[in-house]
């Protein structure tokens, strides 16, 4: 999905319009969908990167995936025997993404299915980064066939057949969306504080798939305090914790300066997938594309 933003060109992190080979791997051109909409550029092929690939985050904000789903495990890039590393080949993988936004459950499913094919060859660290699609979104939201038509020009009609293809794509993945059960677009940045704290906790991972189940699947509003509280605890956060956030302003600047970061780099569309700081995958892409990359 697409925010309108002053697209900067970042002098390291390249987004084409053009199909390229990365790794032998040919990302697929820009995919636009008026409903829902995702842009999926595809990525440049310069070895080029932002920062250092060699970056390890703290154990308590990694979230590992090992060849058998999202789980948490935390990683330890020294861990040795004999002097060699026992550890998988790592990825560093960060996701920029915003908790209403469908392809970004697809975009995640196809990432963990895809290095679920690599088996045990292959250890991620993946972080998830704060984007918000409608930043200007009242507390009580938006009727979602009213921004639709305001933001993208969609008719019923067209909004109708790219719901189809969004449940469709996650039926692929074993995941439901169930759009007669979400009827409004809702202010997400108070979700995105909470993440930011579960990261801290090592729970970053289970809340965003829980975020992405009880907006899509059960029609839960992620701007309700009570909601989130209730989701924290469900993946193990302490609820008293959760409400005193909630009720502050706590991480708001925290949260604020990675958006800004994001967008500087130039990422405007979500959900936009940054792997060992060189390669840029953006949209839902399939599974191989993942593989491959």
């Amino acid at each position: 999905m697409r925010r309108e933003t002053r697209n900067l060109a970042p002098p390291d992190l390249k987004i084409l319009q053009s199909p390229v080979e990365v790794n032998s791997a040919v990302v697929g051109g820009k995919h636009a969908f008026i409903s829902d909409a995702v842009a999926g550029d595809s990525i440049s092929d310069e070895d080029t990167k932002h920062g250092s690939s060699d970056t390890v985050w703290p154990p308590s904000l990694q979230w590992a995936f090992f060849g058998e789903g999202l789980a948490a495990r935390p990683l330890n890039p020294s861990a040795c025997i004999d002097g060699k590393s026992n550890m998988p080949t790592q990825l560093k993988i960060d996701i920029v993404s915003d908790v209403v936004c469908p392809w970004c459950v697809i975009g995640v499913k196809s990432l963990e299915q895809a290095l679920g094919t690599l088996g045990d060859e292959i250890g991620a660290a993946i972080r998830f980064h704060p984007f918000e699609l409608n930043p200007q979104m009242p507390k009580e939201g938006q009727d979602i066939a009213e921004h639709l038509r305001m933001k993208y020009g969609a008719t019923p009609e067209q909004s109708q057949r790219n719901r189809e293809m969004i449940r469709e794509r996650g039926a692929e993945f074993g995941f439901v969306f169930d759009m007669s059960k979400r009827s409004r677009i809702v202010n997400t940045f108070d979700a995105h504080r909470l993440l930011h704290w579960a990261a801290i906790e090592g729970r970053q991972g289970e809340l965003k798939m829980a975020l992405f189940a009880a907006y899509f699947t059960e029609g839960k509003n992620p701007s309700d305090h009570d909601v989130l509280i209730e989701l924290a605890v469900q993946v193990g956060l302490d609820a008293n914790r959760a409400r005193s956030i909630l009720s502050s302003t706590e991480f708001s600047s925290e949260v604020r300066a990675e958006e800004q970061y994001y967008l500087s780099l130039g990422i405007s569309a979500v959900p936009s997938i940054i792997i060992n700081d060189k390669y840029l995958l953006q949209g839902g892409q399939p599974p191989e594309v993942f593989a491959k990359a």
